[in-house]
Order: structure tokens, then C-alpha cells, then sequence
């Protein structure tokens, strides 16, 4: 079992309990999954039962046309259309490749697109979207960390980054034709936790690591929890302010709206060096030059065993790495770090089978398929050597 980081698991100033004049009515929208149902249960818990509604959908699949109550396996009557909130919050990050892998990017897109202009007519003064850190990009001259404010620049190869970048640039419209509407975009690093099924989590099923030639990656995670926890945190703020610009009482806790446009960055300080990753995970690397990586991978590609041209090799090879400011500045902290969210995901990983483990790598992310297929070129010039 990983052990949780020392560092104090606080959310600071805005732990206490929020008045029931300040508790925010919450709709929770988008894809189904750990950050949704993880977000969900801590809403409940500060804002109450019946404060928190839900409309979920699997990932490729539209919403249903009713509102879901605070128990988001109880669905219950009532037009879509008809559902507002104070605060929407939007879950665009999917942590289910497999669903994700089922349909097309045409499909996935056109889904996303519709739940976030659904979440944007239901909310009334706060709308809070979670898309990734995927989105800025990783490149060779990236900073480290990557300011909330960098431009995205992430490669479109028809992949989960593509997406997310279709979502923000809706993101965009909707700043443009709601003024009046607050917009909270949280980019969190790598999720990781029980139930996550990313291109990241699917790197480290391979049996060894796929490293480019020349490149020192750095890998940075957040765990589903803090994750949700950071979600909470920018809710209340927002609640909090809005309170605070009103009526100056007690109830505010005085933290202020995020800066940098209204993004929140998400990720784990002190991000591993790929040495430290393989001596934490027992996993020897597979050193391929980037030529050769990105040519196998569009060579799967047009043979159907990757949904993409190999775009997500540039996460696997160049640092994304963000900070937490706005967050730890008011008084956020991760409850794992980086090593522990690592050894969560091996914990997760070992109770899948090895088959399994290698067939869903293999179809489902580039780095972990040319790890694949260059492990297996590997081994037959050296049964032909011994031969």
C-alpha cells in the first residue's frame, strides 16, 4: 500500500465548514470517472446532500436528457434544459482510455463540445472546467514548471490532447459571449489513483520504459484526490469572494479568485527524473532513437493498432511540469507526492493481469506499443546472435 506524503493534508484556510448563506449550489457535468464521482463525494460532504447534482456520461457518449440526483447512481426526472446552478462544474478530462478508444475523435469532440455549452447555459455566475496540462505541450524549451499562463501548444494527432484543446478554444467562445460568467479552467499534471485508465498510466504497463534518444524527461502526478480537493478549493474561493463583494462577514475566508485568466494549474512539486522512475518502478528502459520511436509509431497507426500518429511520444520525452501557486497560496497541499502517486499506479497496475496489462498498452498509447514492438525486435536479434 503507498504511503501517503508527510506534508500536512490540508486545504487550508478554506477547510472550515461554509455557511449555508455561502454553500454554493453545485452542478457537476461532464465525463463520468474517478474525477467526477472522487469531486462529487467532497461536495457533498462541505456543501451537503442535496447541494450537488450530477449529469454524467460515459466518454463518447452524450448526456442523458435528465438531471441525476446527488447520488449519481439514482437518476432522477427533469429537463436538461431546465437545470441551473451557481456553479457548474465541467469534467472534460477523461480517465477511461478504453471508452475513449471505443469511438471516434469526430464523436468525442462533438460530445465534449456539446457538454461544455451545456455546462456554460446552466451555470449562473461560476463555471469551472477541468481540462489537463496536456494542452500547453511538451517541448524541449519548455520552463519548468510551466507558467498557468504559457500558450498552448500542444500537437493535434487526432488524440486526448486535441481534444482537450477543441474544448478550451469553446472555452474561448464562451468568455467572449458570457462576460458576465466566471471561467475557472483547472489543468492538473498526470492523474493518476484507483480506476485511472490514461496514455500516461499505459506508459508504465510496457515491460520496459521507452526513452528517445537524448531526451530527459521529467514526470510529475497528481493523485485523484488532491485533484478533487483542488476542484473544492477553487468552488469555495469563488463562493467565498463573491460572498466577500456583498457583505464583509465572517463567513469569508478572504482567499482570492485565481489570476493568470482564470487558470488553475494542478501538479505535485519536485517532479522524478526518468533514473528515479526506474529504480522505483524495478523497470529497465528501452533507449530508441526519436526517428525511429515516431516511424514505428505511424507505422502501428496505418496498420489500425494506434488511434494516433505517436503525438503523445512528445509527453514521454520533453517536461510539461506546472506549479500549484495559486492553490498552496491558499493553503492547498497534495496528500501524495510524486513517489507515492508512482507507487500507487504500480499498486493499481499489479492487480491487472500481465496479458491484459500488455494488450491494453500496446492499443492504447504509442510510447508503451514502440516499447512493445522495440522489446520484441530486442529479443529475436539476440535469439539469432545465440543461435
Amino acid at each position: 500500500m503507498a504511503k501517503r506524503s508527510a506534508q500536512a493534508p490540508s486545504v487550508g484556510p478554506l477547510a472550515p465548514e461554509v455557511s449555508a448563506r455561502q454553500a454554493p449550489r453545485v452542478l457537476v457535468l461532464g465525463v463520468e470517472g474517478r474525477i467526477a464521482r472522487e469531486f462529487v463525494a467532497l461536495a457533498r460532504d462541505r456543501f451537503g446532500l442535496d447541494s450537488v447534482t450530477t449529469v454524467l456520461r460515459v466518454p463518447g457518449k452524450s448526456p442523458p436528457p435528465r438531471a441525476v440526483s446527488s447520488d449519481p447512481d439514482e437518476p432522477s426526472t427533469g429537463a436538461m434544459a431546465l437545470l441551473r446552478a451557481r456553479t457548474v462544474v465541467c469534467v472534460a478530462l477523461s480517465t477511461d482510455l478504453e471508452s475513449d478508444l471505443r469511438v471516434t475523435t469526430v464523436v468525442r469532440r462533438g460530445v465534449l463540445r456539446e457538454l461544455v455549452r451545456a455546462a456554460a447555459d446552466a451555470a449562473q455566475h461560476h463555471l469551472v472546467v477541468v481540462t489537463s496540462a496536456r494542452v500547453y505541450g511538451a517541448r524541449a524549451g519548455n520552463p519548468v514548471p510551466l507558467p498557468a499562463d504559457h500558450p498552448l501548444q500542444a500537437r493535434d494527432d487526432g488524440g486526448i490532447a486535441g481534444d482537450l484543446l477543441d474544448v478550451e478554444a469553446e472555452l474561448g467562445a464562451i468568455r467572449e459571449a458570457r462576460p458576465d460568467l466566471q471561467v475557472t479552467v483547472v489543468r492538473p499534471a498526470a492523474v493518476v489513483g484507483p480506476g485511472v485508465d490514461t496514455s500516461i498510466t499505459r506508459h508504465f504497463e510496457s515491460p520496459r520504459l521507452l526513452v528517445l534518444g537524448g531526451s530527459h524527461p521529467l514526470w510529475q502526478f497528481v493523485h485523484v484526490e488532491d485533484l478533487a480537493r483542488a476542484i473544492l478549493v477553487v468552488v469555495q474561493a469563488f463562493a467565498a469572494d463573491s460572498t466577500a463583494a456583498t457583505a464583509d462577514g465572517p463567513e469569508s475566508c478572504g482567499a482570492p479568485a485565481p489570476d493568470h485568466g482564470g487558470v488553475v494549474t494542478v501538479g505535485n512539486p519536485h517532479p522524478l527524473t526518468q533514473e528515479r522512475v526506474e529504480r522505483l518502478t524495478g523497470k529497465r528502459r528501452l533507449e530508441l532513437p526519436a526517428a525511429a520511436a515516431h516511424a514505428t509509431a505511424r507505422r502501428l497507426h496505418a496498420a489500425g493498432v494506434l488511434s494516433t500518429s505517436g503525438g503523445d511520444l512528445d509527453y514521454v520525452r520533453y517536461p510539461w511540469v506546472v506549479g500549484s501557486h495559486w492553490l498552496e497560496s491558499v493553503g492547498w497541499s497534495p496528500r501524495y507526492d510524486n513517489e507515492t502517486c508512482l507507487q500507487a499506479m504500480l499498486e493499481q497496475l499489479r492487480d491487472r493481469g500481465l496479458l491484459a496489462l500488455r494488450r491494453d498498452a500496446a492499443v492504447g498509447t504509442a510510447s508503451a506499443a514502440v516499447a512493445l514492438v522495440g522489446t520484441a525486435a530486442m529479443l529475436k536479434r539476440r535469439r539469432r546472435k545465440g543461435a
